[in-house]
């Protein structure tokens, strides 16, 4: 069985037999794939250093959320450097309509997939007529600011991620806080800031 595991993988170029000693070594394709990793590792460095340099300036936790179907989920974050602070953890996931980080996404999404969304989660009619008018105000500004929405005592604000080459959005880069400390720290020229940084990742 190992014979024939050493083979397979002789052939795909990920073990390389030496013909001298007749013993398998780390073939050609470890090094593509090491390549890859490298080029991985060196995006996952400038999103955190993007993120961090977000929390320094703003004072508050930077956070970016992947959309995962009707649900968004955290998968890279720099916190505030203060004792009381908004804290996720990386594969934590949160809902759509509650919450800055969740309705710019929910904003931008296809006319048949917000169809399909409303569907689904049955909302009472005055809470979707609210909803649908908080998208549509989203969609035109690009940004939105949330107090309270999905814990009381937090706040945030986010932008759009879109996949650049199909326009589709793909998450949202969000900056969030303690409500009361946020109020004061997040000033109108932050806006701008955040989505130059938005395009950049």
């Amino acid at each position: 069985t190992t014979y024939r595991l050493c083979s397979i993988l002789s052939k795909n170029g990920i073990l390389y037999k030496d013909r001298v000693t007749k013993t398998y070594k780390l073939g050609p394709k470890f090094l593509e794939w090491i390549f890859a990793f490298k080029d991985h590792l060196d995006v996952q460095i400038e999103v955190v250093n993007i993120l961090h340099a977000i929390s320094s300036k703003i004072g508050e936790t930077a956070t970016i959320f992947k959309r995962q179907y009707f649900e968004r989920e955290c998968i890279f974050r720099s916190e505030a450097n203060e004792k009381l602070r908004y804290s996720i953890k990386i594969g934590g996931r949160l809902p759509l309509n509650k919450g800055a980080g969740g309705k710019v996404i929910l904003a931008f999404f296809e006319k048949e997939e917000l169809d399909e969304y409303l569907k689904e989660f049955k909302l009472d009619k005055v809470a979707e007529l609210e909803l649908l008018k908080q998208l549509e105000e989203t969609r035109k500004k690009k940004f939105y600011v949330s107090y309270g929405e999905r814990d009381p005592y937090v706040a945030a604000f986010s932008v759009p991620l879109f996949d650049i080459m199909k326009n589709n959005i793909i998450g949202s880069l969000s900056v969030s806080g303690p409500l009361d400390r946020f109020k004061k720290r997040f000033k109108s020229k932050h806006i701008e800031f955040v989505k130059s940084k938005a395009l950049h990742i």
